[in-house]
């Protein structure tokens, strides 16, 4: 048996003896592949024809090759549990770039294998595991997340003078502990829906590294907008807090006060000037009542305009002062005419309802 399955493993040794390019398209060295002749009696006909199958891909050992023939005695072993199939899962693993499972086949076919294995193949075999081990690096990792299905694609290398290797792997539940080469690591997760995320590590030889991966929402998905909500008015405040602005309230309030003032003065002037010249009115002095006469009517008129003007202004500071204090308020009812008051013999109208305010005076001035 054992010569029969030394014959034909011998094949596959020899592909993982040495380090394979990556995407190579032949192995190195280019010489000659051994025939193949015998397979271990312990394989079931669906084992043989997969085993079969992958001695005839490494003839020529291209990275799809090994690909399709590492899954081929992947599924050979399943079916037969044949532990002579572990170092040549072993080796090529290895010349995939997957260390982790590399050592972990390696790992089995010493403690499965026992005694069965000469000491020269363990010799080799437990050299091969000690490089494993001391060069490894580990990504433990686990998904947040609803259970399901996720798929890491890992793209290794691409540093000057270092070829690009990508390998896919497929997470169990839980955590997940996944051997890498050392270097920079491009890591993609895919679940269910297409929800993913992405991991960029740099890995040392034999360090151990622990991520949580949450996966998000697809590539190109759009991202749901926030419901459009209508703005809330702020209640009316009595506060000065946001209240308008009181500045034309408190020129218009001083500018009134000053016509008011000038409005008595001239007021009380032509009363002195009234009396003035009611006490020149005798005959004796005709010019100087004359002249006091036209001083009076003078200012009469005068004081009718700043009347008239102190009113206005009344008016305005009122509409300002109202403003000021409601802001929010503005005046659109329709015009009505109020009726007109008659002040200090001068009738003062407004019309209200309008923007701007109007203001109507009548009278004798």
């Amino acid at each position: 048996m054992r010569v029969g399955l030394r014959l034909g493993l011998s094949l596959l040794l020899a592909v993982g003896l040495a380090p394979l390019p990556a995407r190579a398209e032949s192995a190195a060295g280019g010489g000659p592949v051994p025939s193949i002749s015998g397979v271990p009696p312990t394989l079931g006909a669906e084992a043989e024809a997969q085993f079969r199958r992958a001695i005839s891909l490494l003839e020529s050992p291209t990275r799809p090759n090994l690909e399709e023939a590492y899954a081929a005695l992947q599924s050979a072993y399943e079916q037969s549990q044949a532990w002579q199939l572990l170092t040549p899962l072993a080796e090529v693993a290895r010349k995939l770039d997957r260390p982790g499972e590399a050592l972990r086949a390696y790992e089995a076919a010493l403690s499965v294998g026992g005694a069965h294995i000469d000491a020269e193949e363990r010799a080799r075999v437990e050299r091969e595991l000690g490089t494993l081990k001391a060069r490894t690096a580990w990504l433990t990792v686990s998904v947040a997340g609803p259970p399901g299905p996720v798929t890491v694609t890992d793209t290794h290398g691409g540093e000057p003078g270092e070829a690009v290797v990508t390998n896919v792997y497929r997470l169990s539940p839980g955590e997940t502990k996944i051997g890498l080469s050392p270097g920079s690591h491009q890591l993609s997760f895919t679940g269910d829906g297409g929800k993913s995320a992405r991991l960029t590590l740099e890995l040392q030889p034999g360090t151990v590294v622990e991520k949580t991966i949450t996966l998000g929402s697809p590539p190109g998905a759009l991202t749901p907008s926030p419901p459009k909500t209508k703005p809330v008015l702020p209640a009316k405040s009595a506060t000065p807090h946001g209240q308008g602005s009181f500045v034309p309230f408190y020129i218009s309030a001083g500018v009134t006060g000053a016509l008011l003032g000038a409005t008595i003065y001239t007021g009380v002037t032509a009363l002195e000037k009234h009396s003035q010249f009611n006490a020149a009115n005798d005959g004796r002095d005709p010019q100087r009542a004359a002249a006091l006469r036209d001083q009076g009517t003078r200012l009469n008129l005068v004081t009718d305009a700043f009347i008239g003007a102190t009113a206005l202004g009344a008016v305005l500071s009122v509409v300002f002062y109202q403003r000021a204090v409601n802001p929010e308020v503005r005046y659109r009812r329709p015009i009505q005419k109020q009726r007109p008051r008659t002040l200090l013999g001068v009738q003062i109208g407004a019309l209200r309802g309008g923007s701007p305010h109007q203001v109507t005076f009548s009278g004798e001035f």
